[in-house]
């Protein structure tokens, strides 16, 4: 009679340790002890998130339900309701690096969907994230601009996301490549060790100057003399438009790579 109450005890525990183990080693599993609430220095409030979303300065996530997010949310917010994270993560991975500060809200005052939503992120390596305890409850009462409807992929509409020089070469060790945007005869004088060169207007397939071994996850990093933006964004959405969505713009280009002292190369495209 023991053996038995012993044996339909292991059988009903040992699943349970199976599902805490492989919780415990999942990046995006269940906290067991709740997250902690952001610290003081990783608060945003709502003057400075007037400011961040004015400017187009920095990702914003919406952890709240996609009903909610589609009856309105902060302008340019991406929709990742932290109970849908495992399904949404690989496309705004895609989007986001790892390496840039995020900005997370959800409803405001109790709720606590951007804080375990940011504790997701930090798990996938996400560490510089920012919380906007406020959330669309505040951001609605001060009559700030709402946009309405389902999240839409960040192509046309996306922020051109801004990366300096030290990101540049973190994310070129990673593998990111970096793309010339300036004229050949620029490029064949000195450019970006690795580039590709892909002249503002080319009227060819990027996908072919890049070639196949070139994904399409790949981070391209958009750079020209200086401050190229409309050259960066035209070639940007083109880019998302044929299915490459990690496209990031260097403002500081050739000038600053070549006068900080960093590796460059000389020629044409081997």
């Amino acid at each position: 009679m023991k053996k038995t109450i012993l044996l339909a005890l292991l059988i009903s525990i040992i699943p349970s340790l199976m599902g805490l183990a492989f919780n415990a080693v999942n990046p995006g599993g269940i906290p067991l002890i709740p997250p902690p609430p952001p610290e003081k220095d990783r608060i945003v409030d709502f003057q400075q998130m007037v400011f961040i979303v004015s400017n187009d300065q920095l990702t914003v996530v919406d952890a709240r339900r996609h009903q909610d997010y589609d009856e309105g949310h902060i302008p340019g917010a991406f929709s990742m309701p932290e109970d849908d994270f495992e399904r949404l993560y690989a496309e705004f991975n895609a989007w986001v690096h790892e390496s840039e500060r995020i900005v997370v809200y959800c409803q405001g005052g109790d709720c606590e969907s951007s804080i375990n939503l940011a504790w997701k992120l930090k798990g996938r390596g996400y560490a510089d994230i920012m919380h906007y305890t406020g959330g669309f409850h505040e951001w609605e009462e001060a009559g700030q601009e709402i946009e309405y409807g389902p999240w839409e992929p960040p192509f046309e509409d996306a922020p051109l996301i801004q990366v300096d020089l030290g990101l540049m070469n973190t994310m070129m060790a990673e593998g990111a490549i970096a793309i010339d945007l300036r004229d050949p005869v620029s490029f064949e004088a000195g450019h970006i060790r690795g580039a590709v060169n892909i002249p503002a207007g080319y009227s060819g397939d990027p996908a072919e100057a890049l070639g196949d071994e070139v994904y399409s996850d790949t981070d391209l990093l958009l750079y020209g003399e200086a401050e190229d933006w409309d050259a960066a964004g035209e070639l940007a959405n083109v880019l998302r438009s044929i299915g490459f969505t990690g496209a990031h713009f260097y403002p500081g280009g050739y000038q600053e790579w070549e006068a900080a002292g960093e590796e460059i190369e000389t020629g044409g495209a081997s």
